[in-house]
């Protein structure tokens, strides 16, 4: 072929979805690589005209191999896969970073590939540039803000070492208070204020503040003046916290002879110790949020074309975020427990199903390690008791995935026996490499992981520590019995009175349903009425895409911060949806208004309206206008039930936690999809 295609009624529809279009589009022969066609945005991206395109091949502007061009088509057309990121050099020899849509396309019993492209060269490289200036905004270990000058001033921006050092709870908290108020002679603020302006600049300059719980701070503070985007005089400056310091050289001073330094350091163990509560839940928000891009973006780089040494960093890069994820949930885990907040949802629960399901969870990470896991649960254990499955299997997870980490060859076994008439004893042994007797008591407590081979191997130290007080919490306590070299014994009894088997008519949640903190899953989503059209050929169906009706599920995303708008729009979009963005809740309530979605998610922090002041004012409107409901679920970075109890009471149908999982999300979308019809009227 050589030239477009003839049918009058294929041409025409072809020239309004290929000819007619904005963006770059090739047809291209997927034998061969040949370009058969090209619309005039292509032509002039690439710089060729429509003659010249005839007598190329998609090899020779795709810098990448031949082989390597040809398995991409090939895989393409195999796995009906739409997505690629590519490097495409034009006719004057430049060449772009572009993300190609591709799919296939029948003409006249043909079958082509058409490809439409986007030059995302500047996109990648201020992409590049501002990860390297957020990943330096988050972690260095000074704090960084900007203010307005004048004594009135207040913060713009803090990094999350501004919130440490002053002791917010929040960023926010931090950003709605005066700058005057954290010095300790609020005159004082005046007299930097002019400083600055005179000067333009000051470096360590030392003085004396205090933090938002009034404890006094001695810091060394850097500022210069400068403009923001709209012209207007600003601060930007870095402060270091240097009290700790200061502090220690004076008692060094004072106490040099008789304490040698014992005493400092053990002071300052303790005020860590006390400070790491008041910071966890602080800081569980403003991690997530960050987070929540981080493996989002990972994530959906994992799915493009990559060669081994980076699908290797993207893999080291996913398995560090899940592990900070992990220890967020650890750490907010331990401050329920300390502080008394978990309570046992009991409720009648087949225990052997709780057990084996826990087990066959990490069966297959037992054999990846070379062990063998086996279970064993005793004639006498009733099926049927009454507890909480959700902390018995979260006592067993742990028990279980101590063993793997710790045993380097042999096996874990996994013993269940009926103690008493009420109490069910649980036991883990395994062939690790045991515990030496001064350190068995310690593991119990938070951060502590025990003797040396322990501390080699990644973890917080807190995973025993909840064990014990969720042991407590079911009524039971845990004992260890270990010897070095020979393995470990790990014991814990539960009350758990047994029960007949229930009805069906009984709603009971399967073991391992989500608990407190726990990231969540949809509850049962409201009719969605859906337009009736004409489905596609199976074959023109991405395989990654959920399946949610005969036309693209409509839905409407409520998210303040960029980046994570840009994440949760690319995953819908690559699970098939047509996403429409709102910055903020009044945004997305007006777009709500003007063109009903089929899905609203709804950051809960945004301005003008949050995400549960948006679920009201739909509601509202749904009811004054007769409309049926439409299924709305909250996006957010907290993980408390206080929070998501106020989400679902806003009229919110579910509750996604941030960093948002993948299967959670499909699962939505399906719950959504599935509910099929015509679509509501709020007319």
């Amino acid at each position: 072929m050589t030239g477009p295609v003839d049918n009058r009624q294929q041409r025409q529809l072809y020239r309004q979805a290929f000819t007619e279009n904005a963006a770059p589009k090739l047809l291209i022969d997927p034998k061969d690589g040949a370009i058969v066609d090209a619309n005039p945005a292509a032509q002039a991206f690439y710089g060729y005209r429509l003659e010249e395109f005839y007598a190329l091949t998609i090899h020779d502007i795709n810098t990448a191999s031949l082989s390597e061009v040809q398995a991409e088509m090939a895989r393409a057309q195999a796995e009906e896969r739409r997505y690629f990121l590519f490097s495409h050099r034009v006719r004057s020899g430049q060449v772009h970073d572009v993300e190609v849509f591709s799919g296939p396309l029948d003409i006249d019993g043909y079958r082509y590939l058409y490809s439409i492209i986007h030059d995302i060269t500047e996109l990648r490289r201020h992409q590049r540039e501002l990860e390297v200036y957020r990943d330096l905004f988050r972690s260095v270990p000074v704090g960084l803000y900007r203010n307005t000058p004048g004594p009135e001033g207040r913060f713009l921006h803090v990094n999350p070492a501004m919130v440490s050092i002053f002791e917010a709870e929040s960023a926010e908290e931090l950003l709605a208070t005066p700058v005057r108020d954290l010095y300790i002679d609020p005159d004082q603020r005046e007299e930097v204020s002019d400083l600055i302006e005179r000067e333009g600049r000051v470096n360590g300059f030392e003085l004396a503040m205090q933090s938002l719980r009034g404890r006094e701070l001695r810091v060394s503070l850097s500022v210069r003046a400068s403009r923001d985007e709209q012209g207007n005089r600003v601060f930007d400056g870095f402060v270091e916290d240097i009290t700790a310091r200061r502090r220690s050289e004076a008692e060094r001073d004072r106490m040099r002879e008789l304490l040698h330094g014992r005493v400092l350091a053990e002071k300052a163990r303790a005020e860590a110790d006390a400070d790491r509560r008041t910071f966890l839940a602080a800081v569980s928000h403003d991690l997530r949020t960050p987070l929540n891009a981080v493996k989002g973006f990972t994530d959906l780089l994992a799915e493009t074309d990559l060669d081994d040494r980076q699908r290797h960093y993207i893999g080291l890069a996913q398995s560090g975020t899940e592990r900070l994820l992990a220890l967020i949930e650890t750490l907010l885990e331990l401050s329920r427990v300390e502080e008394g907040r978990v309570q046992l949802q009991q409720r009648c629960f087949d225990l052997h199903a709780a057990v084996f399901e826990q087990a066959r969870f990490l069966q297959e990470l037992a054999a990846e390690a070379g062990l063998s896991l086996s279970i064993r649960i005793e004639d006498a254990v009733p099926r049927w008791v009454e507890g909480d499955p959700v902390r018995l299997g979260q006592v067993i997870h742990n028990l279980l995935s101590n063993a793997i980490q710790f045993t380097e060859r042999g096996w874990i076994d996994l013993h269940v026996d009926w103690e008493s008439p009420q109490t069910a004893a649980v036991t883990v042994r395994d062939t690790g490499c045991g515990i030496r007797p001064e350190d068995r008591a310690r593991l119990f407590k938070a951060f502590s992981q025990g003797q040396a081979a322990f501390r080699r191997t990644p973890g917080t130290g807190l995973g025993l520590k909840i064990c014990r007080e969720l042991v407590r919490l079911l009524g039971g306590e845990i004992e260890l019995e270990s010897e070095v070299g020979y393995g470990s014994t790990f014991r814990f009894t539960a009350v758990l009175p047994p029960r007949t088997e229930p009805g069906a008519q009984e709603d009971l949640k399967p073991p391992g349903a989500p608990a407190e903190g726990a990231r969540s899953e949809a509850k049962d989503l409201p009719h969605v009425r859906r337009k009736e059209a004409r489905p596609e050929p199976e074959s023109a169906a991405p395989i990654d895409q959920v399946e949610t009706g005969p036309t693209p599920l409509r839905v409407l995303v409520a998210e303040d911060e960029p980046a994570n708008a840009l994440l949760i729009q690319t995953q819908l979009e690559l699970l098939g949806c047509q996403v429409r963005l709102a910055e903020n809740g009044r945004e997305a309530f007006e777009q709500w208004q003007a063109d009903v979605p089929e899905l609203v998610l709804l950051d809960v922090q945004m301005p003008e309206m949050d995400g549960p002041e948006t679920a009201r004012a739909i509601r509202d409107a749904e009811s004054v206008r007769g409309c049926s409901r439409t299924p709305i679920a909250a996006l957010t970075a907290h993980a408390v039930d206080a929070i998501r109890q106020t989400c679902l009471d806003a009229g919110c149908d579910a509750y996604l936690t941030k960093p948002v999982d993948r299967t959670a999300l499909e699962r939505l979308l399906r719950r959504v999809g599935k509910a099929g019809g015509d679509d509501p009227s709020c007319g």
